[in-house]
């Protein structure tokens, strides 16, 4: 994936409510969400078995600008650009990612020495388990 541009890319996935196509009848989910739209695109490759490590980012635009992702496959850190996106990683892991990608609470992130790319304080504050 390290060869080329991608329009974006999509992280992981998360929890939602369940989501019926009525025409269809079927039940919606990540391969006819997002996969079976996209599967002919030349740009799109797969990767399973990935794990995100940070979301990339360009310092010098103004507001910062998500260029990418750093990620580990087989072992080997690798990275994806992207021209337009980048899709995040669903409701429990985008905080987190988010974070540390130096994207969060100033007064968090400063104490750890990972600086700030982006001050957002509500980021991570507002699980609720119920």
């Amino acid at each position: 994936m390290t060869s080329g541009v991608y329009e974006f890319i999509v992280v992981g996935g998360g929890t939602a409510g369940i989501v019926i196509d009525t025409v269809q009848k079927e039940r919606g989910y990540a391969a006819n969400a997002y996969y079976l739209l996209l599967k002919d695109r030349k740009n799109l490759e797969v990767v399973t078995n990935a794990v995100v490590e940070k979301i990339l980012s360009d310092h010098g635009s103004q507001p910062p600008k998500a260029i990418g992702v750093q990620y580990r496959h087989e072992a080997h850190t690798k990275t994806a650009l992207v021209s337009k996106e980048v899709v995040a990683a669903g409701s429990l892991q985008s905080p987190k990612l988010l974070e540390v990608s130096s994207v969060g609470n100033a007064g968090i992130l400063q104490p750890l020495g990972t600086g700030v790319v982006k001050e957002l304080k509500g980021v991570g504050e507002n699980l609720h388990s119920s």
